[in-house]
């Protein structure tokens, strides 16, 4: 009965996201019409909170969230019906925030090594043109994220917004590290009038972020180790489990009776690697320079 209850849960959880992500596809002609309007940003709901998402990635995360959670509810059925729901639960939490967190620190790692060619090439159109001409020729030489804030930067200018105020937005928008260095080198060229201190400015920026980049990697290349070392020990516990307790042994009988062993077990090993990776940010943070 338990079991038969849990089921039909799940069911209309599945059914309630299907029913959610079919809600929010629209038309091509309500876009075509949509697009003639000035969109509103979305507005942050609670699985935005729940997932510290950007709203436009919403729809994604949800998808992620649901396929997560039913793969997980498949697992946990092999112990009990209590394990299904707890496993489909924290999947449906967890993955979403880590996919974003993983595609952040891959934009973030894109757009790190893409920026000093980008602010070079911006120096080299600003010593005989404009800044607003050396954002819009980087946006359309380079790929994304870098287009992206460039894109952004050049379209807030054109609303009116000075060169250094619309670099801040973008670090604001963005938070992509070495654009708060830029936009303290683009508020010292409007100082100076632009010209060819306009070029010495933003070239010395590129050479500080150039140096940024060639440290971060150390700092990375030392986290990397630390990661390799929690998934190894997580690897070996995990393997060790499978072995002595796993379907195809005894032991199987006892964890099936009692399956809040092994939640307590993973629990145990979620908080060592929340903790873990709460030390592994502090010592990003604090190494980080700018």
């Amino acid at each position: 009965m338990l079991l038969f209850l849990s089921l039909l849960l799940f069911l209309m959880v599945i059914s309630l996201g299907i029913a959610i992500i079919g809600w929010q596809r629209r038309s091509p002609l309500v876009d075509r019409l949509e697009r003639k309007k000035e969109q509103p940003e979305p507005e942050t709901n609670f699985f935005d909170v729940l997932w510290n998402i950007n709203p436009v990635l919403r729809k994604e995360s949800f998808r992620y969230g649901l396929y997560s959670a039913m793969a997980a509810f498949t697992t946990g059925v092999m112990f009990t019906p209590l394990a299904a729901l707890v496993f489909a639960g924290a999947a449906f939490v967890m993955v979403p925030r880590i996919k974003q967190l993983l595609d952040m620190n891959r934009r973030r790692k894109r757009f790190f090594k893409q920026f000093p060619r980008a602010v070079s090439e911006l120096a080299a159109v600003a010593k005989t043109g404009t800044l607003l001409d050396g954002f819009r020729l980087v946006e359309k030489e380079h790929p994304a994220p870098v287009a992206d804030v460039f894109g952004y930067i050049a379209k807030t200018v054109d609303s009116g917004t000075t060169a250094h105020k619309a670099v801040f937005d973008a670090v604001e928008q963005f938070g992509y590290p070495g654009l708060d260095r830029l936009g303290e080198a683009v508020r010292v060229i409007n100082e100076l009038g632009g010209g060819e201190k306009a070029g010495e400015t933003l070239n010395s920026a590129a050479d500080h972020i150039r140096f940024l980049e060639r440290f971060r990697n150390k700092v990375d290349a030392a986290v990397g180790g630390i990661i390799y070392e929690m998934l190894l020990a997580t690897g070996i516990i995990l393997l060790y489990f499978l072995l002595t307790s796993g379907p195809w042994t005894e032991g199987w009988e006892n964890v099936r009776k009692h399956p809040m062993v092994v939640l307590t077990g993973l629990l145990a090993i979620g908080i060592g690697w929340y903790l873990g990776m709460k030390k592994i940010s502090k010592f990003k943070n604090k190494n980080y320079i700018s």
